[in-house]
């Protein structure tokens, strides 16, 4: 597979490095905000200094929580195989846009009150006022 185009803003970078005899891997995943609130998750590979492989794990956009479970899940899988990758940098490259709350409900109509119901001392101060 070639290595993906990624889509959006880079949020989190993980690399990993595998070094044992006869092998000099590189892994990358990165995590990037395609719109507000709308993430994908990119894993890239290949050898020390070329990642050339790779592919989008996420199938289609996720919120934030999920993107960071699975690019956790993703690089613990990676720590605990039997070719071992260690962690060589895990940065934040820039801050998560936080999604917009949606705009809080108009507030109930207010009933109309007649003047018949008012008490005579407030009936009596409106009366003054027109």
């Amino acid at each position: 597979m070639p290595r993906p185009t990624i889509v959006g803003t880079q949020i989190r970078r993980i690399d990993m490095h595998h070094s044992s005899a006869g092998k000099n891997k590189d892994y990358r995943i990165t995590i990037s905000e395609e719109s507000p609130g709308k993430y994908r998750v990119y894993a890239e590979y290949g050898p020390a200094g070329n990642l050339n492989q790779g592919q989008e794990k996420t199938k289609n956009v996720v919120s934030y929580s999920a993107a960071e479970t699975m690019a956790e899940k993703l690089r613990d899988d990676k720590r605990n195989q039997s070719d071992v990758y260690q962690v060589v940098s895990d940065r934040m490259l820039a801050q998560p846009t936080k999604p917009t709350p949606p705009p809080p409900p108009p507030p109930p109509p207010r009933a109309r009150v007649s003047a018949e119901t008012l008490s005579p001392a407030s009936r009596a101060a409106l009366t003054t006022i027109f």
